[in-house]
């Protein structure tokens, strides 16, 4: 289905990693309310069990959480690199010194807390969207075949090589 410039596709599989139950709610409904699929963890260890399971498009992690904070945890998402889904920091912590460690250790984008909802969907929509567009840059076409760089395969039809 083609997009027509500006529009972006809307849905998707999203982690929230929030230790504030309210905080998690208010995220979770603000990105249902738009057509997003929502699971919730409530701290970094448990984040890690879950991506571990399920293939997301997004992590949206807190800074402080209990068991592991989320810059560990981005730097552990990060790590994973081909594939892996795109990270928004959303959190309290609003110094640039705080921004810059979130965006070195492997945060696609960075929101501080209080936010407009509004805003959380525009970004988890951009975020979501190059993170699609980018795992399709990952199989390129020839003629009759495809590489699919991530698998590091050569397809034709059916069959891969």
């Amino acid at each position: 289905m083609a997009v027509a410039e500006g529009q972006l596709v809307l849905g998707g599989l999203i982690l929230v990693v929030e230790d504030h139950p309210t905080i998690a709610e208010l995220i979770s409904e603000c990105l249902e309310r738009v057509g997003y699929d929502v699971d919730l963890a409530s701290d970094g260890l448990a984040a890690l069990e879950r991506l571990d399971g399920r293939s997301y498009d997004l992590v949206i992690l807190d800074r402080s959480l209990p068991r592991m904070d989320g810059i560990e945890v981005c730097r552990r998402i990060a790590r994973g690199q081909a594939g892996r889904p795109s990270i928004l920091m959303l959190t309290a912590h609003e110094a640039w010194a705080d921004k810059v460690c979130a965006l070195e250790a492997g945060a696609d984008d960075y929101l501080t807390k209080p936010f407009a909802p509004a805003e959380l969907q525009r970004r988890v929509a951009e975020l979501i969207q190059r993170g699609r567009e980018a795992a399709a840059s990952l199989v390129l076409p020839v003629a009759a075949f495809a590489l699919d760089r991530e698998a590091g395969s050569v397809v034709t039809g059916a069959t891969t090589l």
